[in-house]
């Protein structure tokens, strides 16, 4: 129970501070603030400092606050009171902090109460600033992690999909992406053509993108768009249904384009998912000739399947006519090498009989008696196989006569 005294006067409801009611303090640590306002002359401030945080009279908690903390593939963009743009990044260096074109602006901070009166923090670099949005933004670890400053807030990007939605995004990726997207063109000879692409895109400069477009990827569509349906054109049917990736590639990525650059964005590959005709009978027209085609492409491949297995099998006969010959050329050194023995040996069997007779014998006779001896030796030979012979006289010198004897001479 409380007594009022004679001087003393009870405020009424809204004048009161914490018109809520009782409120809970905070735990502040590591990755919690806690936004702060104070209710005597509106000021918005950030308590940061690792404490159970209890308010005063006059202050009012806005917001509690979770740490950012960005990955180091991961941007974010927080924009200030004045407009300007602060790019943090995870893969900013410990003790990073931006060239600065501003001075810190001034804001009151009470920071406790001693016998009801308010008393200021005092900074002496400072001239009466509570905070450095540099210094909040960025701090020890160059901005890879922080607490949203007053008046700031987080850009958020409305970004469009290949499908047509929309989706926010306030944490950037700078990773390489896939991105469907599909439109509609038509061809020199006037057919009327759908096309689905496939993009392999990243972001490179978040800066730039930002000044730029908060769509980058409707805007590459777009664009993309916009030059395939220039190019395509161009061409007739038959030529684009011949070599459409390399019509695609060339017109999007090999020509001198600053668009993509400008906004701080690189297309790495582009490729055609698949094509279609609008029209349902210039459709079954395109779908015979894909048909055919294919028919075409695959009686090519099986006929080189069939010619490629000729070739080996001609390569296997040269090989085996090689080895072949390489045989009858061993075996034909063989022979000569084994007649060539022997006929050493015949040799020096002739030379050790003709050597072994008596000198005063003429060698034609010796030569006789050797041809005798061997044809002795054939005949031995065939007599012993048990196969008949028949010899003709001169074959065996005979000769047939009539043989006188005295006794015939007597008769006579």
């Amino acid at each position: 129970m409380v007594f009022i005294g004679p001087y003393e006067e009870t405020l009424p409801p809204e004048n009161r501070p914490h018109r809520d009611g009782v409120v809970e303090a905070v735990n502040i640590d590591e990755h919690t603030a806690v936004l702060v306002r104070d209710e005597s002359n509106g000021t918005l401030y950030l308590v940061t400092k690792k404490q159970l945080y209890f308010p005063t009279p006059y202050e009012a908690i806005v917001g509690i606050q979770k740490k950012v903390v960005l990955e180091d593939h991961e941007s974010m963009v927080v924009r200030d009171k004045d407009g300007k743009y602060h790019f943090m990044s995870g893969q900013n260096e410990i003790g990073y902090m931006p060239p600065r074109d501003d001075e810190p602006y001034d804001v009151d901070i009470p920071d406790e109460e001693e016998g009801g009166k308010k008393k200021k923090r005092k900074n002496k670099k400072k001239k009466k600033t509570g905070y450095d949005i540099y210094e909040v933004l960025y701090g020890e670890d160059g901005g890879r992690s922080f607490f949203v400053p007053p008046y700031c807030e987080v850009v958020e990007l409305d970004w469009t999909s290949g499908d047509g939605k929309t989706r926010k995004i306030s944490r950037i990726d700078s990773r390489p992406h896939f991105m469907e997207y599909s439109f509609v063109c038509r061809t020199s000879d006037n057919v009327e053509l759908t096309i689905e692409v496939t993009f392999f895109w990243q972001i490179l400069e978040v800066d730039a993108m930002i000044k730029m477009t908060d769509d980058a990827p409707g805007d590459i569509c777009a664009h993309a768009r916009s030059v395939v349906i220039q190019a395509v054109s161009k061409l007739p049917m038959e030529d684009f249904m011949t070599n459409f990736n390399s019509i695609l590639a060339n017109a999007l990525l090999e020509q001198e384009d600053p668009f993509y650059e400008h906004r701080g964005v690189v297309i790495h590959t582009v490729e055609v998912k698949s094509y279609h005709c609008k029209d349902k009978n210039t459709e079954n027209v395109l779908q015979e000739i894909i048909k055919e085609r294919t028919d075409r492409m695959n009686r090519l491949q099986k006929q080189e399947s069939d010619n490629e297995v000729k070739l080996y099998k001609m390569k296997g006969d040269i090989e085996e006519e090689k080895l072949n010959g390489e045989l009858l050329k061993i075996r034909h050194s063989h022979h000569r090498t084994e007649a060539a023995m022997e006929g050493e040996a015949e040799a020096d069997q002739i030379s050790m009989f003709l050597n072994g007779m008596p000198e005063d014998i003429p060698d034609s006779r010796k030569f006789g008696f050797w041809n005798t001896l061997r044809k002795i030796d054939a005949i031995r030979s065939i007599g012993n196989s048990g196969s008949h012979l028949y010899y003709t006289p001169n074959d065996i010198d005979l000769s047939i006569g009539a043989f006188e004897t005295p006794w015939n001479q007597k008769r006579r």
